[in-house]
């Protein structure tokens, strides 16, 4: 197939020289090349079409696969995302089990979308066929059953809540990459899947399960299928018993190294990582805990250095105590994380820093159990894991680029591209209110978990080089301590516009031939027998009064919501052409409300610039009769929802909070009505929206604000 291969670009800035596909790294600049596997969706190509090229870009290597030939160009984007791509932007926080749209396949007579999967090590064909679920369920030990049922438990909730959690019943799309079950594709609910359907699916799927797990899983499917098993949350947790139960079978070890570096551009180093040593370090708890200051000198380094010997000091009893319940260890590393947050923006006040002075810090961090990968973090400090067969990204960027994606408003290609995508929506010391992103994950194959600063995530550099340096690692030709020294300099040879900080933890994981007693079936509620599921049909006229009720309880319930519920009011009468919008600027189409002005803007020496709302807890609260004002270019909703039809404000505009509610997606929204008799404005804003680009007024009515246009300074 090389011989009739087209050239493989190179995606080195002032390079794109041409390679052949079989090749590692450029032949002219020795940058890895990007072998950037793309999968049709729900669609083959014909035989004939096979090593061809498509759109002068995409080579055609198995009738569902195509290889970019060019990576270092941006690929086709949509006008608008269809509705059916949608659970994919949402599900984006479920990325190690599922794939993203990529873009579109070009020159196709129908519309055809690539999907993206996680950067794997396969350099041919063969390779990216993964192989499905139930073909490798007999050939494997009892926790690792245990181990992916959980995966899938866990999935089920998110895939459920945007309707295609059915995916995880299709046999040809539940596949597995090592010790991971990745999804193929997604599939749209004819109707709401239920757990009784999975519990089905399971018993005559994935019958042949080990000996020492056949009561209990006999017992968990029968509740599943009885309805006993309640919700996902609660089979996940009986699936987490179940894999602590059998923990004998396994035994793990692990090595740690960290460093951080000023990096070849900056004057002093905001970065800060504990631990600090080269030296392999082993225990049976490990933390490991990267920071990336924000604020400039005398601001970053402080906020980073503050949040690491806080965090460490509220974690040392778990790294001291193996034995810690698995059940403590995620709330209080969450707790650590917001005693952190406390002690910063305390300093901040303390020190009377406003605006851009104000400092802060992102965090990632880790906790290695004998039994488990515990991890938390807040901004776009990133954790990496590392296997034979590829490289999974742990974490989700706190940003505004993630943000549009998980609404569904932008693949995450194009929002990368947007101009302040990068900026950041939260980090430590912003305000006093974060939401730190926690999660366990149990590892059962050795790998490598890398966590790092974006002096070397920025530009993609840990998708090029992981195969090169950390790969070795697994193989046992490179020693820990040489890959922490080597992503270091490529940070600064190929980046080196900031800091660097980087942590570096291997895992190994042996299996243990150990006797164990059987596993008992998991107990759950009984059903009674006045609520069990009769055993003969009902009849015809028992359907038809149930029916009947149910009708006449939706209609009821309507009648109420349309008395009850203002916004969901206005929403039916505009739909009936009932009511009219006043705007000043009125935008005829239904595109999805723009993200309110990022509160982190990427500069040489980026800053906190929290807004006054975010520093007075009272006045973020935004209680109704609240004078506030919005900025130019501040996007408001004529009804309580998105989409709506949109109102853009011109100028800066003076509002009162009128009214407050929060409708069935459990999204608080502000109801605003002008200030200005001139331009009355009556519209609605989600009050996350208000606490990034209002500016709160300290006056009691709309006549104390003088005019709709204010100057912020004088508050």
């Amino acid at each position: 197939m090389s011989d009739l291969a087209p050239p493989l670009h190179c995606i080195a800035d002032g390079c794109h020289q041409n390679n052949a596909i079989e090749h590692r790294f450029c032949q002219a600049c020795q940058t890895p090349l990007v072998h950037r596997y793309l999968r049709l969706l729900g669609r083959s190509l014909p035989n004939e079409q096979l090593h061809t090229q498509i759109g002068g870009r995409y080579w055609v290597v198995h009738p569902q696969w195509v290889l970019d030939l060019r990576p270092e160009l941006p690929p086709t984007m949509p006008e608008t995302i269809p509705e059916q791509l949608v659970p994919y932007l949402r599900l984006i926080p479920q990325r190690l089990h599922l794939p993203q749209i990529y873009g579109q396949l070009p020159a196709q007579p129908e519309e055809t979308w690539l999907l993206e999967y996680n950067p794997s090590s396969a350099l041919t064909p063969e390779q990216l066929l993964l192989p499905q679920l139930t073909q490798v369920w007999p050939n494997v030990d009892a926790y690792r059953q245990v181990l992916w049922l959980w995966q899938i438990a866990r999935l089920w909730e998110p895939l459920a809540t945007e309707g295609v959690a059915s995916s995880l019943l299709q046999t040809e799309w539940l596949t597995v990459q090592g010790t991971v079950v990745q999804l193929q594709q997604l599939q749209a609910d004819i109707e709401s899947a239920t757990l009784a359907q999975l519990g089905e699916f399971w018993q005559t799927q994935l019958s042949a399960v080990q000996p020492v797990i056949q009561p209990f899983f006999t017992g968990l499917v029968q509740q599943l299928q009885m309805g006993a098993i309640a919700s996902s949350a609660q089979l996940a947790q009986l699936l987490s018993s179940a894999l602590a139960n059998l923990q004998s079978l396994r035994s793990r070890s692990h090595q740690l190294v960290a460093a951080t570096d000023t990096g070849p551009t900056r004057s002093h180093n905001e970065d800060a990582c504990a631990p600090q040593t080269t030296t392999p370090l082993t225990a049976a708890n490990l933390l490991a805990i990267v920071c990336d200051g924000i604020g400039g000198h005398a601001g970053g380094e402080v906020a980073s250095e503050m949040a690491i010997a806080t965090v460490q000091a509220a974690l040392q009893d778990l790294i001291e105590h193996p034995d810690t319940p698995a059940e403590q260890i995620l709330p209080t590393l969450e707790q650590s994380i917001l005693a952190a947050n406390t002690e910063i923006c305390a300093q901040n006040d303390q020190e009377g820093r406003e605006e851009r002075q104000r400092m802060g810090t992102t965090l990632v961090t880790t906790l290695l159990t004998l039994e488990a990968l515990y991890h938390a973090h807040v901004g776009d400090s990133r954790l990496y894991w590392i296997t034979r067969q590829a490289c999974y990204r742990l974490t989700l960027d706190d940003d505004v680029a993630a943000r549009e994606v998980r609404l569904g408003y932008a693949l995450e290609r194009d929002a990368l591209s947007f101009p302040g995508g990068g900026s950041l929506v939260q980090a430590l010391g912003m305000g006093p209110r974060i939401y730190p992103n926690l999660d366990r994950w149990v590892l059962d194959e050795d790998g490598v978990l890398l966590l790092c600063s974006d002096g070397l995530s920025d530009r993609d550099r840990v998708e090029q080089y992981w195969p090169s340096e950390l790969l070795p690692i697994l193989t046992g030709d490179q020693t820990l301590t040489r890959a922490l020294e080597r992503l270091i300099e490529i940070a600064n040879t190929r980046n080196g516009h900031d800091n660097v900080t980087v942590a570096l933890a291997h895992v190994q994981v042996q299996t243990q031939e150990r006797p164990l007693s059987p596993l008992a079936a998991p107990s759950a509620p009984e059903i009674s027998p006045a609520t069990a599921i009769p055993a003969s049909p009902r009849s015809p006229f028992y359907w038809l009064k149930t029916l009947s009720l149910l009708l006449l309880l939706v209609l009821g319930l309507g009648l109420l919501s349309y008395r009850l519920f203002p916004e969901w009011r206005e929403q039916i009468d505009r739909l009936l052409g009932n009511s009219q919008v006043t705007s000043l600027e009125p935008t005829p189409t239904s595109p999805p409300s723009p993200l309110p002005p990022p509160i982190l803007e990427p500069t040489p020496s980026p800053s906190l610039s929290p807004s006054p709302a975010a520093q007075d807890p009272a006045i973020l609260r935004f209680e109704v009769e609240t004078i506030l004002q919005l900025p130019a270019n501040t996007v408001l909703s004529s009804v309580a929802q998105l989409p709506s039809t949109s109102i853009t404000l011109s100028q800066p505009t003076t509002f009162k909070i009128i009214d407050k509610r929060t409708p069935i997606d459990q999204t608080p929204w502000l109801k605003l009505q002008s200030c200005d008799p001139e331009t009355p404005i009556t519209a609605w804003l989600p009050e996350a929206d208000a606490q990034t680009a209002a500016q709160p007024l300290f006056v009691a009515n709309c006549e104390g604000s003088n005019s709709s246009t204010v100057d912020p300074e004088k508050n």
